[in-house]
Parts: C-alpha cells; sequence; structure tokens
C-alpha cells in the first residue's frame, strides 16, 4: 500500500460473520513524540514482527495523509484540537496549550497506523476521509470504510489508548459522516502524553460472502436468525463466523434500504479469521 504524507490539509455465496480478537493497547513512558511512538510499537505483541523500515512520518492538525487503495487515493486528514484552556488562580492565570501530534506509521504494507500523541488538555484527536467513502461502525468496537459502491476497501481495528505510566485508558469510535474521532477517557490519574492509536488495514487476499436480500434481513433481524441461517452454511468459513451474530444482529433494516444487501470480506482461514461487513446495492 503506498503512502503519501503532505502538510496542509473472491466471491462465497453464503452468510458469514464473527468477532475478532480484541487489540491489546502497548505501553509506553515518558520521553519526546518519536521515543513514545516507538515504545508503543515495540510494546505492541507480535506486531513488532510486521514493522517495516519506513519511518513514521509525524505532523500535527491540519495535517493531511494519503494511503493508495488499490486504484484509488484516500486522503485522511488530521482533525483540529480545542482551543486552550485557562486556569485561573487568584489573580494568576495559566494557559494550557493543550494539543495533539500526529504519526502515520507503516506497519507492513497492507497496515498503516495513525497514531495520535495528546498531550495534557488536549481535545479528542480525529481523522476525516476526503471523497466519496463512508464509516461504518461494527459493535465490537472496528470501523469499516466502504467506498462509492458500498463496498468494504480498509478496515479500521478496535482502538486503543495509553497513558505515559503504561496504563490502559477507556476508549472508543465516535463516527460522524466521514470523520472519525477517538473519543479517549482521561481523568485526573492518567499520565500525559497519551497515545490513541486508529490502526488501518488494506484486506488482502479475502474471500467475499455475499449475501441474498432475504438473507440480509434475516441476517440482521436477531441473533436467532442469524445463527440458523449461517447453521446451514456448507462452508466451514460460514460456520465459524456464526459466533458473531450478536455484533451482526446490532444492524437493522435501515442498513439495507435502497436496495442494498449485507456483503462481508473475509480475512485468513478458520479459527483465525477478521470479518469486515458492507452495505452494497445487491
Amino acid at each position: 500500500m503506498h503512502r503519501k504524507f503532505r502538510r496542509g490539509v473472491g466471491t462465497l455465496s453464503i452468510a458469514a460473520f464473527m468477532l475478532s480478537a480484541g487489540i491489546a493497547g502497548p505501553a509506553v513512558a515518558d520521553g519526546s513524540t518519536d521515543e513514545i511512538v516507538k515504545r508503543a510499537e515495540s510494546r505492541s505483541g507480535d506486531r513488532t514482527a510486521d514493522v517495516i523500515a519506513e519511518a513514521p512520518k509525524l505532523g500535527v492538525s491540519g495535517d493531511a495523509a494519503t494511503l493508495e487503495v488499490g486504484s484509488q487515493d484516500l486522503e485522511i486528514s488530521f482533525g483540529r484540537v480545542s482551543a486552550p484552556s485557562v486556569t485561573r488562580e487568584g489573580e494568576h492565570s495559566t494557559v494550557d496549550g493543550g494539543d495533539t501530534d500526529y504519526v502515520v506509521d507503516a506497519l507492513d504494507e497492507s497496515t498503516t497506523r495513525f497514531s495520535a500523541v495528546m498531550k495534557h488538555g488536549a481535545a479528542n484527536p480525529s481523522w476525516t476521509l476526503a471523497g466519496d467513502f463512508e464509516l461504518l461502525p461494527i459493535a465490537d468496537g472496528r470501523v469499516s470504510v466502504l467506498d462509492a459502491d458500498g463496498e468494504v476497501v480498509l478496515g479500521i481495528e478496535a482502538p486503543w489508548a495509553v497513558d505515559a505510566a503504561g496504563e490502559a485508558i477507556p476508549t472508543r469510535y465516535a463516527v460522524d459522516g466521514r470523520t472519525l474521532t477517538q473519543v479517549v477517557e482521561t481523568d485526573a490519574s492518567t499520565e500525559f502524553p497519551v497515545v490513541a492509536d486508529p490502526t488501518f488495514k488494506v484486506l488482502p487476499g479475502y474471500v467475499r460472502v455475499g449475501f441474498s436480500r432475504s438473507e440480509s434481513f434475516s441476517a440482521v433481524g436477531s441473533v436467532a436468525s442469524c445463527t440458523a441461517l449461517l447453521s446451514k452454511s456448507p462452508h466451514p468459513v460460514g460456520k465459524a463466523l456464526a459466533v458473531g451474530c450478536g455484533a451482526l444482529a446490532a444492524y437493522s433494516g435501515a442498513q439495507l434500504a435502497g436496495g442494498k444487501c449485507l456483503s462481508i470480506k473475509v480475512v485468513g482461514v478458520p479459527p483465525a479469521i477478521t470479518w469486515w461487513p458492507s452495505f452494497p446495492q445487491c
């Protein structure tokens, strides 16, 4: 996957779904932004084997990076932080110039991490996609990135965040149109800076799982109807994905409006598989 950084701004006709494993956040320690990011990478489990020799690129709010996704360029701009807060103590005023550094880091040829290094007082970091792309939240915390045809082209892994003491911080994504915000729940015990991490993955070597119109409604109707549908699958992928019916049932007929059907891209083989849903036209 080609990555540019700038300043400024296979088909299988069965129903399938599963929950992927969560991603444990790394621990970091005090230091410069570069040191924090490097330590975050070094403490992120088996991901260390995926790091490629491309130096992380550092940016600030208002900068942008471009990922080459197939024949398309996807520009991702870094959201602006809130105005500095002011604390008044008697006749004295202190200004907390809270801000965020953004880091673009290629972990492997299909994976790019968009880290945010938040200083004290910074607003929640955000990333905005340009063009005809759509963000589709998944119940387990991940997000599918859909193109103009409703097909998934990228997957955003579940978020994590850690503070400078290595403590995990509660975090989640919030989606507003084409803007992805990582909500980081800091408190008085949080040691700054805090590292937060949306990780974007291109989906090479996938199996496309298609649903008919009636199957789509059954799959999102309830856990019971989803499980009954997948239990009839002649393919082991379908049976393996049935454990994700709880997440699939979180969708509703609203996603199927306008003649859309459920489609899933499956990466890997059972039991080590990951699914990414989308709702293209039937």
